[in-house]
Protein backbone atom coordinates (compact mmCIF):
# COMPACT_ATOMS: atom_id res chain seq x y z
CA UNK A 1 0.00 0.00 0.00
CA UNK A 2 1.19 3.32 -1.19
CA UNK A 3 1.27 6.22 1.35
CA UNK A 4 2.56 9.71 0.82
CA UNK A 5 4.70 10.13 3.71
CA UNK A 6 7.79 8.01 4.02
CA UNK A 7 8.35 6.16 7.35
CA UNK A 8 11.87 5.69 6.71
CA UNK A 9 13.55 8.51 5.88
CA UNK A 10 13.92 11.48 7.99
CA UNK A 11 12.15 14.94 7.04
CA UNK A 12 13.90 17.67 5.45
CA UNK A 13 13.81 20.82 7.40
CA UNK A 14 11.44 22.69 5.27
CA UNK A 15 8.76 19.80 5.10
CA UNK A 16 6.85 21.83 7.84
CA UNK A 17 8.67 25.17 8.27
CA UNK A 18 5.70 27.71 9.11
CA UNK A 19 4.96 30.12 5.59
CA UNK A 20 3.52 33.59 6.49
CA UNK A 21 4.51 35.88 9.62
CA UNK A 22 6.40 33.36 11.65
CA UNK A 23 8.32 32.34 8.36
CA UNK A 24 9.23 36.24 7.72
CA UNK A 25 10.04 37.23 11.17
CA UNK A 26 12.40 33.93 11.49
CA UNK A 27 14.20 34.72 8.43
CA UNK A 28 14.66 37.86 9.05
CA UNK A 29 16.38 37.49 11.88
CA UNK A 30 18.60 35.02 10.56
CA UNK A 31 19.07 37.52 7.80
CA UNK A 32 19.85 40.27 10.25
CA UNK A 33 22.02 37.64 12.31
CA UNK A 34 23.99 37.16 9.22
CA UNK A 35 24.52 41.17 8.59
CA UNK A 36 25.68 41.40 11.83
CA UNK A 37 28.21 38.63 11.89
CA UNK A 38 29.87 40.20 8.69
CA UNK A 39 29.58 43.35 10.31
CA UNK A 40 31.32 42.63 13.28
CA UNK A 41 34.12 40.50 11.38
CA UNK A 42 34.56 44.06 9.26
CA UNK A 43 35.07 46.36 12.18
CA UNK A 44 37.63 44.04 14.45
CA UNK A 45 39.39 43.79 11.34
CA UNK A 46 39.18 47.25 10.64
CA UNK A 47 39.93 48.05 14.13
CA UNK A 48 43.05 45.70 14.07
CA UNK A 49 44.02 47.18 11.20
CA UNK A 50 43.74 50.90 12.97
CA UNK A 51 45.49 49.56 16.23
CA UNK A 52 48.23 47.38 14.78
CA UNK A 53 49.34 49.74 11.65
CA UNK A 54 48.59 53.58 13.14
CA UNK A 55 48.01 52.86 17.12
CA UNK A 56 44.52 54.06 16.61
CA UNK A 57 42.19 51.23 18.19
CA UNK A 58 39.08 51.65 18.14
CA UNK A 59 37.64 50.48 21.55
CA UNK A 60 33.94 50.78 20.61
CA UNK A 61 34.16 47.90 18.34
CA UNK A 62 35.29 45.36 20.86
CA UNK A 63 32.54 46.67 23.39
CA UNK A 64 30.05 46.92 21.14
CA UNK A 65 30.93 43.42 19.28
CA UNK A 66 30.21 41.90 22.91
CA UNK A 67 26.91 43.11 22.78
CA UNK A 68 26.20 42.08 19.29
CA UNK A 69 26.96 38.52 19.71
CA UNK A 70 23.91 38.20 21.86
CA UNK A 71 21.69 39.53 18.71
CA UNK A 72 23.33 37.22 16.56
CA UNK A 73 22.68 34.07 18.46
CA UNK A 74 18.95 35.28 19.41
CA UNK A 75 17.84 37.01 16.17
CA UNK A 76 18.89 33.85 14.34
CA UNK A 77 17.41 31.01 16.25
CA UNK A 78 14.12 30.71 15.02
CA UNK A 79 15.56 30.81 11.44
CA UNK A 80 17.91 28.20 12.37
CA UNK A 81 15.88 25.89 13.69
CA UNK A 82 13.39 26.38 11.08
CA UNK A 83 16.02 25.06 8.37
CA UNK A 84 17.12 22.22 10.75
CA UNK A 85 20.32 24.02 11.48
CA UNK A 86 19.60 22.94 15.38
CA UNK A 87 21.63 20.42 17.24
CA UNK A 88 19.87 16.83 16.61
CA UNK A 89 21.09 13.67 17.93
CA UNK A 90 20.82 11.46 14.78
CA UNK A 91 22.75 8.62 16.00
CA UNK A 92 20.00 7.77 18.64
CA UNK A 93 17.16 8.56 17.13
CA UNK A 94 18.30 6.53 13.26
CA UNK A 95 17.92 3.09 15.19
CA UNK A 96 14.98 3.64 15.97
CA UNK A 97 11.40 2.40 14.73
CA UNK A 98 9.62 4.59 12.48
CA UNK A 99 6.88 5.59 14.91
CA UNK A 100 9.69 5.58 17.81
CA UNK A 101 11.74 7.80 16.23
CA UNK A 102 8.86 10.24 14.64
CA UNK A 103 7.68 10.01 18.71
CA UNK A 104 11.39 10.76 20.19
CA UNK A 105 12.36 12.96 17.44
CA UNK A 106 9.87 15.20 16.36
CA UNK A 107 7.85 15.72 19.70
CA UNK A 108 9.74 14.73 22.86
CA UNK A 109 12.47 16.55 21.79
CA UNK A 110 10.00 19.65 20.62
CA UNK A 111 8.60 19.57 24.02
CA UNK A 112 12.20 19.72 25.55
CA UNK A 113 12.95 22.60 23.62
CA UNK A 114 9.51 24.15 24.22
CA UNK A 115 9.97 24.01 28.17
CA UNK A 116 13.59 25.24 27.88
CA UNK A 117 13.19 28.22 25.95
CA UNK A 118 10.02 29.06 28.11
CA UNK A 119 12.67 28.80 31.08
CA UNK A 120 15.02 31.11 28.90
CA UNK A 121 12.12 33.58 27.95
CA UNK A 122 10.89 33.66 31.74
CA UNK A 123 14.63 33.94 33.48
CA UNK A 124 15.39 36.52 30.29
CA UNK A 125 12.56 38.54 30.94
CA UNK A 126 13.35 39.14 34.88
CA UNK A 127 17.07 39.80 34.12
CA UNK A 128 15.80 42.32 31.65
CA UNK A 129 13.85 44.08 33.89
CA UNK A 130 15.98 43.99 36.69
CA UNK A 131 18.96 45.74 34.64
CA UNK A 132 16.08 48.26 33.64
CA UNK A 133 14.97 48.97 36.89
CA UNK A 134 18.85 49.09 38.26
CA UNK A 135 19.28 51.78 35.69
CA UNK A 136 22.54 49.27 35.09
CA UNK A 137 24.73 50.70 31.85
CA UNK A 138 27.93 49.77 30.51
CA UNK A 139 31.60 50.92 32.10
CA UNK A 140 33.11 51.59 28.78
CA UNK A 141 33.70 54.27 26.21
CA UNK A 142 29.96 54.24 25.36
CA UNK A 143 27.27 53.87 28.60
CA UNK A 144 24.60 51.46 26.71
CA UNK A 145 22.00 50.55 29.53
CA UNK A 146 22.44 46.35 29.83
CA UNK A 147 18.47 46.39 29.33
CA UNK A 148 18.45 46.97 25.81
CA UNK A 149 20.96 44.77 25.18
CA UNK A 150 19.75 42.18 27.22
CA UNK A 151 16.14 42.44 25.88
CA UNK A 152 17.18 40.10 23.06
CA UNK A 153 16.85 37.25 25.29
CA UNK A 154 13.15 37.28 25.67
CA UNK A 155 12.60 38.61 22.76
CA UNK A 156 14.57 36.38 20.35
CA UNK A 157 13.23 33.20 22.54
CA UNK A 158 9.57 34.19 22.05
CA UNK A 159 10.36 34.11 18.19
CA UNK A 160 11.92 31.00 18.98
CA UNK A 161 9.26 29.34 21.17
CA UNK A 162 6.73 29.81 18.60
CA UNK A 163 8.87 28.10 16.02
CA UNK A 164 9.54 25.37 18.05
CA UNK A 165 5.41 24.61 18.52
CA UNK A 166 4.63 25.56 15.32
CA UNK A 167 6.57 23.00 14.55
CA UNK A 168 5.44 20.36 16.95
CA UNK A 169 2.04 20.92 16.22
CA UNK A 170 2.45 20.40 12.55
CA UNK A 171 4.49 17.05 13.71
CA UNK A 172 1.73 16.22 16.04
CA UNK A 173 -1.08 16.11 13.30
CA UNK A 174 1.58 14.23 10.88
CA UNK A 175 2.22 11.61 13.95
CA UNK A 176 -2.18 11.41 14.16
CA UNK A 177 -2.00 10.86 10.17
CA UNK A 178 0.66 7.96 10.39
CA UNK A 179 -1.10 6.42 13.18
CA UNK A 180 -4.18 6.20 11.57
CA UNK A 181 -2.40 4.84 8.33
CA UNK A 182 -1.06 1.91 10.01
CA UNK A 183 -4.66 1.14 11.60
Amino acid sequence: MSHDIDLETPDRPSDDRPRGLLGALAMAGLNVSAVLIMLTMLAISANAVLRYVFDLPLHLVIELSGFVFLFMIFLGAAGTYLRGGHIAVELVTANLPPLARLAIRDIAMGLVGAVYVGLLIWGGSVATWRLFDAGAKSVGTTPIPHWIVMAIVPLGSVLLMFAILSRLLARLRRTARLRGMRK
